[in-house]
């Protein structure tokens, strides 16, 4: 994935710079998109078995995941199905 299409992905999601292109996600602070991306890279790999057949594409239907959960917000940009957020 481009860092076009995570910019994309994540405005989607509702995730958007504050000052100083930081972002907030569940809580956990990352600055600009590159690290996003990096950070995506690095839970990619610690993702529970639920989270990961959503990445994976092996979840049937839409899932519906939380803005407020960082693993869920992880899941929820690897992924290549769409995806509904709650809150």
């Amino acid at each position: 994935m481009t860092l076009y299409e995570l910019k994309k992905k994540a405005r989607k999601a509702g995730i958007v710079g504050n000052g100083g292109g930081w972002m907030n996600i569940g809580g956990k602070m990352i600055q600009g998109w590159a690290d996003l991306a990096v950070w995506l890279d690095q839970v990619r790999a610690r993702l529970p078995w639920n989270l990961a057949e959503i990445v994976d594409g092996r979840r049937v239907g839409v899932p519906t995941l939380s803005r407020k959960d960082r693993l869920e917000v992880a899941a929820g940009l690897l992924s290549h199905d769409p995806i509904c957020w709650r809150d």
